[in-house]
């Protein structure tokens, strides 16, 4: 998966530093979010999204004076 998707692996380890960052201040919440064997599962099941919705992006072709934004809906939620 790795071979397939080499920029998004490139990237999964400072997004795991934000999110760490972005909740250190709530520890509880922490330990609730991050569950080694599930972060890994829902990485492995989004990288190929993830990867899609990169390129998609990466492919508009917006002017530079124009700084176009993206909604992205999660529809899985799992629950």
């Amino acid at each position: 998966l790795s071979k397939r998707y080499p920029e998004v692996f490139a990237l999964a380890p400072k997004c795991l530093v934000n999110w760490r960052q972005r909740y250190r201040g709530n520890a509880g919440l922490w330990k609730r979010l991050f569950n080694h064997e599930r972060v890994l599962k829902e990485f492995i099941e989004a990288a190929p999204i993830i990867d899609a919705v990169r390129i998609f992006v990466d492919r508009q072709e917006v002017p530079e004076t124009e700084k176009e934004k993206f909604t992205v809906v999660d529809l899985a939620s799992g629950k």
